[in-house]
């Protein structure tokens, strides 16, 4: 089986406008689209289209149809080339995947078309009329699978495509679809690439967290004592009120609130692994620069200046702010960040594993494509 699965941005580590509503903050870290490449100077100019999908793919009784946004760009396309297919996840899809990356690379160097499709339910690609509960059954991998799997036999359909073999890309959850899509579609799919995909599929992710720690391994211990510390606070009405104000609460947290308490410490973890999932060069050790300040004498002290510098809201909603962001069912959009390094185009500033990593997804697909 052609699947080519990097987990190189967790790793690592490596903005279009996704999915729906003003979320917390902290939970924008993991609901986010794969960078947008730099666009890439021979870049044409992609087309966006839409294709009626039905909103069942499982119940030819139900006749409901929905338009699913995709980008198409043929610049490079020759005949008999491959066809490169980014699959949208859960964010708003966005020209630069088509303009520039990995993908635009390999499109280029084989004489490939490349498209980028929306999944059902982000962006501008609905099938239903709002966000209420009985309507969010449609939304299901599997749906999703067949969308793309409608969509390539679209294509195919076309003569200049006949003898084209479809190559799918993705990022993250988009990463998990591409190779779900091999698996499930082998006849349709030639073969996939997928960056930082969770490709195993669980409740509790530790493993996660234990490369959140271990990134932040020169000054995980002040995270750890930090916490602690919170947690013998929480046991007084003193150390609430003190913990409430130092994490600017809208309200204070209340003794006995399993739900709240939660959520605090998940907003905290939440930083931290948005950090880790998105940084940059040096961002990891500026990180532990600014909690191992002398310049704060204990490591609750640290973490509260940190906390401080990663929110932007007027107060800290809590448990019950998040609760209500996920009640609103309209379909106006918010903004969100991203990862996933690997699939930007090849930068002399590149560490030596990230450029391994981008040759064996060129060289791989390459000789795929000879198969």
């Amino acid at each position: 089986m052609k699947v080519i699965v990097l987990l190189y941005a967790i790793v690592a580590f490596s903005s279009a406008t996704p999915i729906t509503r003003q979320k917390p903050r902290f939970l924008n870290h993991f609901h986010s689209p794969p960078p947008p490449p730099l666009t890439s100077r021979l870049a044409g100019s992609g087309v966006w289209k839409t294709i009626q999908m039905q909103q069942d793919n499982f119940n030819s009784s139900n006749n409901n149809v929905w338009n699913m946004r995709y980008i198409e760009n043929n610049q490079f396309f020759q005949p008999g080339g491959p066809i490169f297919i980014m699959l949208g996840a859960e964010w708003t899809i966005a020209l630069g995947f088509v303009q520039g990356g990995l993908m635009f690379d390999m499109a280029r160097e084989n004489g490939g078309a490349m498209y980028y499709t929306e999944h059902r339910y982000y962006g501008q690609s609905f099938p239903v009329s709002n966000l209420t509960t009985k309507n969010l059954k449609f939304l299901s991998t599997e749906q999703a699978l067949e969308d793309v799997a409608v969509f390539i036999r679209m294509l195919k359909s076309n003569s200049e495509f006949v003898n084209s073999k479809i190559i799918v890309c993705g990022g993250s959850y988009g990463g998990n679809l591409a190779i779900w899509m091999r698996a499930t579609y082998p006849t349709l799919v030639h073969a996939a690439w997928s960056s930082s995909a969770p490709v195993l599929a669980k409740v509790d992710f530790f493993e996660y967290s234990e490369v959140v720690g271990q990134a932040l391994a020169n000054c995980s211990y002040i995270i750890r004592d930090a916490l602690q510390e919170i947690q013998r606070m929480l046991q007084t009405p003193e150390g609430r009120t003190r913990v409430s104000t130092d994490f600017n609460f809208c309200k204070p947290l209340e003794e006995n609130n399993f739900a709240g308490t939660t959520y605090f410490f998940a907003t905290i973890f939440g930083s931290f692994a948005g950090d880790v999932q998105y940084a940059q060069t040096q961002t990891l050790a500026k990180i532990c620069h600014q909690l191992l300040d002398p310049l704060y004498k204990t490591p609750y002290s640290s973490l509260v200046k940190y906390f401080q510098t990663k929110v932007d809201e007027k107060c800290n909603g809590g448990y019950s702010n998040a609760i209500h962001s996920y009640n609103v069912t309209d379909l106006n959009h918010g903004n969100d960040e991203s990862h996933c390094a690997d699939m930007a185009s090849k930068r002399p500033e590149d560490s030596e594993q990230l450029a391994s990593a981008k040759y064996t997804v060129q060289n791989m697909i390459s000789y795929w494509l000879t198969q």
